[in-house]
């Protein structure tokens, strides 16, 4: 946390729920209930939310507990999230999936691979665009503005 603040002074830091879960569970072993307080506890919306995830958590295991709590909340729950990125995921998996996706990619020149990425994005666009068109539900985007 130290480094991002000095190198990338301003720029906010999340951890992904799911690594800091894996890490959880390799120093406190891993129970469905466990693991499911966790996540409820970091998908919660308001502060009241949270903290009785938290109870309910520390009532099973009060040192996993501590552990979470040295964690700042601003890098892992979603109540203490900045609404500036306007992004509340806690999980990244698009970004790990858009990475596996350019692994044909990465190991070309820097020019060759971006125009890869460029050629894959626009085609997958294309590609949802034209899904999309073959909708035919009425929405209120549709409807004609006076």
């Amino acid at each position: 946390m130290p480094f991002f603040d000095e190198i990338l002074e301003g720029v906010e830091h999340r951890f992904c729920l799911r690594h800091l879960y894996n890490n959880y569970q390799k120093k406190f072993g891993g129970r469905v209930l466990i693991r499911d307080l966790m996540m409820a506890a970091a998908k919660a919306t308001y502060y009241q939310a949270w903290e009785a995830k938290m109870e309910e958590l520390k009532k099973i295991n009060e040192e996993a507990h501590n552990w979470l709590v040295k964690i700042p909340t601003k890098c892992w729950c979603k109540h203490a999230f900045s609404s500036y990125p306007k992004c509340d995921v806690v999980m990244n998996n698009l970004s790990e999936s858009f990475n596996i996706t350019i692994l044909l990619a990465r190991d070309k020149p820097i020019l060759t691979m971006n125009e890869w990425i460029r050629t894959y994005l626009m085609s997958r666009f294309a590609n949802l665009r034209e899904k999309v068109s073959k909708y035919k539900v009425m929405s209120c985007l549709n409807r004609e503005i006076d």
